[in-house]
């Protein structure tokens, strides 16, 4: 009768064992199953550029070919080439990485604010603002402050591919 007993107890255990194995199984698997879901639809946004500088309509078009930006170069365009485009508050600054990513920014100096001001790109893969100083990365495709007072970074705007060499630049 002692040895039934005893058996007894063990099998109680392994049960109790395997009823908080289950449970704990059903919260791992809770945990994963919302962190799939969330991360399914926060990957199907695309995050919309900060509003860094008064808001003006961009609609651009590119050829690679034709406005020749090789790699690691830029290209400023300050008015419109054709009919329903346009060119966001003080004009786009177009830049070219060494990788052949194309980034756009808006060529007006976020600390200024005024499209007057516009920032200089160099052959460093930055542009300076004459006014405030400020230096900004243009290359990595953040238009980052590296240098200065600003506090903001350039306005980026949506680069995408149209076609093998022409791209679409839109807020």
């Amino acid at each position: 009768m002692q040895i039934f007993k005893g058996r007894k107890i063990i099998l109680l255990l392994n049960i109790a064992t395997l009823n908080d194995l289950t449970s704990r199984m059903k919260r791992i698997s809770f945990i994963f199953s919302t962190a799939i879901f969330f991360s399914f639809f926060s990957s199907c946004t695309q995050e919309m550029p900060a509003i860094t500088i008064p808001y003006a309509r961009v609609n651009f078009k590119i050829d690679l070919m034709v406005d020749k930006i090789d790699y690691f170069n830029y290209a400023t365009f300050e008015l419109p080439r054709r009919d329903g485009e346009s060119v966001g508050y003080a004009g786009l600054l177009i830049f070219r990485n060494q990788e052949g990513q194309i980034f756009a920014y808006d060529l007006c100096c976020p600390k200024e604010r005024s499209k007057t001001v516009k920032v200089v790109p160099n052959s460093k893969g930055e542009a300076v603002c004459p006014v405030c100083g400020s230096v900004y990365s243009v290359w990595t495709g953040f238009g980052n402050v590296v240098s200065g007072t600003s506090t903001s970074s350039l306005q980026k705007y949506s680069v995408s591919k149209y076609s093998e060499s022409v791209y679409t630049i839109r807020n």
